[in-house]
């Protein structure tokens, strides 16, 4: 009977230690010092159903989740080197990796891969989800846009004209005109490129299109004077951004921004249309006619101001509002040929006015950020 209960008790302590070698967590080995000499190509491959980045992505979460950080980063070397990745793969394999970067010190490795997951992600927001390392080192850094493409639109524009000098003519009458009914109409289209996440510099091309109704009235006549002229602007501008608000609704963002700058105004075409007015009847002396450039400002200058409200964001795309005042530096009319239009001049004895024009317009413009870059908040951080 003794031998039988020795030999009972010898197989219950063979058969609890076979137990505890065959039935050990996948978490456990994660922790144990014998992973650490496992193959790394065959350590994390432990489910048949689990493919080899998701395995080597879910080692590479579990090992820095149990404070193994050089474990995790032998993973994140062997993920860069041999595995391709997917974009959210990419999003948590360097959430990861930074955050175990972060945990060891390693600030500069840390920065420059935070540096990589910015260009590959401009639009992250963190989540509750993120290691605590990782949105410390992520709210280190600010993104803001490199380079955009943009175009606008101006609408129900009214230029303000300013007469300096009405030009005697040969009647000597000073009669002074009335300059009513204007319009005005541009486009652009340029490139702004950020210097910092506050300052920008832009440039664009475009059209402007100014429609001015001349008016003089004798009483029992009116002399009535219409012209288109369309320019050619070349502009320059900076800006300067304040904070953003966001809201709730999805792609709501407003961020005002103040601008100034100055355009170059080659005009391209002119036109014009004049008529006497007898009571009931009109009588056609000129009809529509194309106007001689030379009597024009070939060249002018126009300085403007005002604010713009990014109202709109959705990744890379932007939607604007925008208001300003446009001052022209120079005279519309070329003062030195004044009396070379003879059909004005003798048919209604009208000479061109010495005038300026300024106007306020409201724009609605669409940016696309093409590029983006990444700066430390604080002034510090890998550079390259």
């Amino acid at each position: 009977m003794y031998r039988f209960l020795t030999i009972l008790i010898l197989l219950a302590i063979g058969a609890n230690a076979a137990l505890a070698q065959t039935d050990i967590p996948l978490f456990d080995n994660l922790q144990s010092d014998d992973a650490e000499r496992d193959d790394s190509r065959s350590q994390f491959l432990r489910s048949e159903s689990e493919s080899q980045t998701g395995g080597a992505l879910r080692a590479l979460e579990r090992y820095y989740n149990a404070g193994k950080y050089p474990e995790a980063l032998r993973i994140s070397r062997y993920i860069s080197d041999s595995l391709h990745l997917n974009r959210s793969e990419t999003v948590q394999f360097l959430r990861y990796t930074i955050a175990s970067y972060k945990e060891l010190q390693y600030d500069e490795q840390a920065d420059s891969a935070m540096m990589i997951f910015t260009k590959k992600t401009p639009f992250y927001d963190p989540t509750s989800y993120d290691p605590v390392a990782f949105k410390e080192e992520f709210d280190n850094f600010s993104v803001f846009p490199r380079l955009t493409l943009y175009a606008d639109f101006s609408f129900r524009v009214r230029p303000f004209v300013d007469i300096k000098t009405v030009y005697p003519r040969a009647d000597t009458s000073h009669t002074v005109p009335v300059y009513h009914y204007n319009r005005s109409t541009s486009g652009n289209i340029g490139l702004q490129f950020g210097i910092t996440k506050k300052w920008a510099l832009a440039s664009s091309l475009g059209f402007h299109w100014i429609n001015l109704s001349r008016t003089e009235d004798y009483d029992a006549t009116s002399f009535y004077y219409q012209e288109t002229d369309i320019f050619l602007d070349l502009s320059a501008s900076v800006l300067y951004s304040f904070y953003k608000f966001k809201f709730r609704l999805p792609g709501l963002e407003i961020t005002p921004i103040l601008l100034a700058g100055g355009s170059v105004n080659c005009i391209g075409a002119s036109s014009y249309k004049a008529y006497t007015w007898f009571g009931d009847n009109a009588q056609y002396a000129v009809s529509e006619q194309e106007a001689d450039l030379d009597d024009k400002t070939a060249f002018n200058y126009t300085v403007f101001y005002g604010f713009r409200l990014n109202c709109f964001s959705f990744k890379r795309f932007n939607a604007y509002i925008e208001h300003s005042h446009h001052y022209m530096l120079l005279p519309l009319n070329n003062s030195a040929n004044r009396y070379n239009n003879s059909d004005l001049l003798y048919n209604h004895l009208f000479v061109p006015d010495d005038i300026r024009l300024s106007f306020n317009q409201w724009t609605i413009g669409f940016a696309l950020n093409l590029s983006y870059k990444t700066v430390s908040k604080y002034g510090y951080g890998y550079k390259k």
